[in-house]
C-alpha cells in the first residue's frame, strides 16, 4: 500500500486564461477540460482521470495521479499521490 504524506489544501480556480495561469495545488476547468498544477509545480491534464466534484467544488480524482515530466528522454521531476475533496496527498513510498 502506498503512504501519503501530510496534506495540502488545494484550491479550485474558476476563472483563468490558460492552465499555466494556476499556481501549484490549484485546478479548474479550462476549455471543458480538468486541469491542475500538482504541489510540486507540474501542469496536469486531467482527460483520462474520473473526477468526482463535491456539492462545495472540490473534486476527486481516480485513480493515483501520476506524472512525469522529461526533456529529452530524461526524467526532470515527477509527482505520485492523490487528489480527495480538494486536498493533495504526495505518495511518500511505492505499492
Amino acid at each position: 500500500m502506498t503512504d501519503l504524506a501530510p496534506e495540502i489544501i488545494g484550491r479550485r480556480v474558476r476563472e483563468f486564461r490558460v492552465p499555466e495561469d494556476l499556481l501549484p495545488s490549484e485546478y479548474g476547468v479550462w476549455r471543458d477540460l480538468w486541469v491542475a498544477i500538482t504541489p510540486n509545480g507540474l501542469l496536469l491534464d486531467l482527460t483520462g482521470y474520473e473526477i468526482t466534484e463535491g456539492v462545495d467544488g472540490t473534486i476527486t480524482v481516480k485513480p493515483v495521479i501520476e506524472v512525469t515530466e522529461r526533456y529529452k528522454g530524461r526524467e526532470l521531476k515527477a509527482w505520485r499521490g492523490a487528489l480527495e475533496n480538494g486536498i493533495w496527498r504526495t505518495a511518500t513510498t511505492g505499492e
